[in-house]
């Protein structure tokens, strides 16, 4: 690792400076105290969430308070010296490619038997490798910009390798990369983005992650990026994040349209309130811990029939810092129908799962649009 140091440093007032800290690792920000000479050293994440802002105590003892979107202008300068540099861009590129590659992961059906009982990993999975009829079946619906595909992405054959070497040497994945880029490309480049620059990986702490990625391979890049290609076998702390963030990518990209007709908020007692909209409570499941987040949750579910409304109250049975209410999503009862045949790939429905799918869909989408506003116009996509 090259030796660190600060980059850049920008002086937002009298009372504060912002600097950038180490080349050839993943960056840190520094919020700097004029008035006491002394800085704190922090990862990006910490700009992430909701009403970020830094509270300062000057000299005269009075306190200064910055709202993100004030410091957002600096940050992003900042950020900026980091991604003109060469390395850094080809580490994007090359994880953005490993995103892309989990996006698009098939699974392996052996008989119909199989698809009748697809397992929960077969069922987040947008392609399947069908053995009896040797194609890759998609389990995905195409949106109106990839009609113009659905005669090519039905009939793929498999030939000798099924795995998402051979299936990215078909084209497809880059055709419908191509005509739609929002939906199977950009918010795989703006994770890559993240990740290097020090957030976090939709929620998940990735430091270690990020950290491996930084590293300078000893021999070839099989030290670095071939053990990512299997997240169950390497470390928790960095196959965790990994794993939780294929099992939202791909829920996002399958619900593309669906996800677009959620709306999530935020209530002390979110049956209460919706019951007073309303909604009748219709009945309560239990997901455990890593089934919708870092917690384990109580969820009731609630209707509005005349509103053709769904909603998903999510109660956390623990402390977690991800939010402090109670979390509501709402979504139309023929959406959420239609969420339902798409993650069934063939088999049965499966209400359990599709919740928990739309519930991942959904944190990812907003955690891309919270780190897209500060790192989008540092590092534009190239699609």
């Amino acid at each position: 690792m090259k030796e660190q140091a600060i980059l850049q440093s920008i002086d937002v007032d009298d009372h504060l400076g912002l600097q950038l800290w180490s080349r050839g690792a993943v960056p840190r920000l520094v919020i700097y105290n004029k008035g006491k000479d002394s800085g704190k050293t922090v990862r990006f994440s910490w700009l992430e969430g909701e009403n970020k802002s830094i509270s300062l105590k000057r000299k005269d003892g009075k306190i200064e308070k910055y709202s993100l979107a004030q410091l957002l202008p600096v940050i992003q300068e900042l950020l900026s010296t980091e991604a003109a540099i060469v390395p850094f861009k080809m580490l994007v590129w090359k994880t953005a490619l490993l995103f892309s590659d989990y996006l698009h992961e098939p699974k392996v059906l052996i008989s119909r038997e199989d698809r009748a009982l697809l397992s929960e990993e077969k069922r987040q999975s947008l392609w399947l490798a069908d053995m009896e009829e040797q194609i890759f079946s998609p389990s995905f619906p195409l949106a109106k910009e990839e009609a113009h595909l659905e005669e090519k992405i039905e009939g793929i054959h498999i030939g000798d390798d099924r795995s998402v070497v051979a299936l990215r040497a078909k084209g497809i994945t880059r055709q419908l990369a191509s005509c739609n880029p929002e939906r199977w490309y950009r918010h795989l480049y703006f994770s890559a983005v993240a990740l290097l620059l020090g957030f976090s990986l939709s929620e998940e702490v990735a430091s270690e992650l990020s950290d491996h990625l930084w590293q300078r391979p000893t021999t070839t890049d099989v030290d670095v990026w071939g053990s990512l290609r299997q997240p169950a076998l390497i470390a928790k702390e960095m196959s965790s994040p990994l794993l939780s963030f294929q099992q939202k990518i791909k829920a996002f990209t399958r619900h593309w349209e669906v996800v677009q007709d959620i709306t999530r908020e935020e209530n002390y007692d979110s049956v209460d309130f919706l019951l007073k909209q309303g909604y009748k409570r219709k009945r309560r499941v239990d997901f455990p811990q890593k089934a919708l987040g870092d917690v384990p949750y109580t969820v009731t579910i609630c209707e509005n029939v005349e509103d053709d409304l769904i909603a998903f109250c999510l109660k956390p049975l623990m402390a977690t810092a991800r939010h402090k209410e109670e979390r509501m999503y709402k979504v139309s009862l023929s959406n959420f129908e239609k969420a339902l045949g798409h993650d069934s790939a063939g088999s049965s429905q499966d209400e359990f799962f599709t919740i928990a799918s739309l519930v991942k869909a959904t944190d990812f989408s907003f955690w891309l649009k919270n780190v897209r506003q500060i790192v989008e116009p540092v590092l534009s996509s190239p699609l």
